[in-house]
């Protein structure tokens, strides 16, 4: 047995970042795996926004010098395998450092050089995607994986389907008990309005949700909770402000159980951890895809929630401030509707996406360690 490995407890490298939607669902296993005593250590990029996020959360953070190109310039695709090159060999020297027993990777930037230094180093890995339509990382690294895990049922084909094994997207532990305190509030105190425009939020709902809701009598406008992204809610408050429409603007919410509980409709994008938060806490939700996703991933993470008639679904370029407005009067003023769309959206929740990916990453920590 290497002395790395003697007398000590299960060990998983986390691969997660670049935004919010691989970050989070990162950390709720995160949680679960160190509960459960494992230790756990973060391989990000500098050029994510874990940096700032997993610090945060008492995790170990190791970096690599490695951003995305598809969708890029040029000049980037013709860097890119250098710094494939140079951050793959970071990564093998992390993962001989922290000698992991089990590599699972959520996307982002630094998941492809280090889901390729795991399989060069014989570490098992494990893969969860988050959307419906697998990203270009995972796409690759799902060939070579023990176990790849989906947030959309059916999202991975072919061979890989044997490995593939749908459980959800994970979700803040915080959030699993809002549903059923949502339940408990009567129909006079939900006119509650929610705008996400997720983690680097999404200006043309911070331009046209003002606008909106000012085609609405004043009497019938719901209170209004604005998540508008970095350094964008000044501008976003001001046309609140301008409209003379009540709001309150932040870049951020810091408690997203809070604001779940009270919301009565929330319209956002359709990034996958949106489209799971929203599931779990059974809130009904209006759509808008970010059109200039990569493969139209959202309109794909979006067709669960419409199919099921929890959420309305508006292409961006059909977005404008008298229809919205039409649409949130018609849901607010309808109670038995959103109890309706709430209950939809509550029935293709999966609220043990965190537990079952922690599970299957001990079981492997297990393996190794007999084996070690």
């Amino acid at each position: 047995m290497p002395a790395e490995t003697m007398g000590r407890g299960p060990t998983v490298l986390i691969m997660a970042g670049g935004t919010g939607g691989h970050i989070f669902p990162g950390l709720s296993v995160a949680k679960v795996l160190e509960t459960r005593g494992a230790e756990v250590t973060w391989l990000g990029s500098k050029a994510g926004m874990e940096v700032q996020v997993v610090p945060k959360h008492g995790f170990k953070l190791k970096l690599l010098d490695i951003s995305g190109v598809r969708g890029k310039s040029a000049g980037s695709w013709l860097k890119a395998p250098f710094q494939l090159v140079r951050s793959v060999a970071q990564a093998c020297a992390i993962i001989r450092d922290q000698q992991p027993d089990c590599v699972l990777g959520l996307g982002g930037f630094a998941s492809g050089p280090g889901g390729i230094a795991a399989w060069l180093m014989r570490r098992p890995l494990v893969l969860h995607e988050q959307n419906a339509v697998p990203g270009t990382t995972n796409r690759w690294l799902a060939t070579v994986a023990d176990r790849v895990f989906e947030g959309f049922e059916g999202t991975f084909k072919g061979s890989v389907r044997a490995r593939a094994e749908w459980v959800g997207n994970p979700v803040r532990t915080e959030l699993v008990d809002v549903s059923a305190r949502r339940r408990h509030r009567t129909a006079g105190a939900a006119r509650h309005l929610l705008v996400l425009g997720g983690s680097r939020g999404a200006q043309v709902l911070n331009e046209i949700l003002p606008q909106a809701l000012a085609n609405i009598e004043p009497a019938q406008r719901p209170k209004v909770l604005h998540q508008a992204g970095a350094g964008k809610a000044a501008a976003c408050q001001a046309l609140y402000d301008q409209l003379e429409i009540e709001a309150e603007v932040v870049e951020f919410i810091d408690d997203m159980a809070k604001a779940y509980e009270h919301a009565a409709v929330a319209v956002c994008r359709a990034g996958a951890l949106t489209i799971a938060e929203l599931a779990v806490t059974g809130v009904p939700a209006v759509l808008v895809p970010y059109p200039h996703a990569i493969d139209d991933h959202q309109t794909r993470n979006a067709e669960t929630m419409v199919a099921a008639n929890a959420a309305r679904l508006i292409d961006q370029r059909d977005l404008n401030a008298q229809g919205l407005a039409q649409l949130l009067e018609g849901l607010l003023g309808n109670h038995e509707t959103l109890s309706h769309m709430g209950q939809a959206a509550e029935a293709v929740a999966r609220i043990d996406a965190a537990t079952t990916v922690a599970d299957y990453c001990l079981s492997v920590c297990t393996r190794e360690l007999a084996h070690a």
